[in-house]
């Protein structure tokens, strides 16, 4: 009983995290940069400052704003 349980439990949990993102598309740099409002020069630079500070460069450009 308690090993058909873990087994379903294991079962829902792998189709639940097999669907996560399936439908969705990376944005790529230049589609990133567009969406903060940066040139893509300006994304790059984002990007290289926020990982010499150990940070995603969303959170960098809304530390600068």
């Amino acid at each position: 009983m308690k090993n058909t349980f873990l087994a379903a439990v294991l079962v829902v949990g792998a189709v639940t995290l097999t669907g996560c993102g399936s439908g969705e598309k990376a944005m790529t740099e230049a589609e990133h940069a567009a969406s903060l409002g940066l040139t893509e020069e300006e994304y790059q630079e984002n990007k290289e400052a926020a990982a010499r500070m150990n940070m995603d460069v969303d959170e960098h450009v809304k530390m600068g704003h």
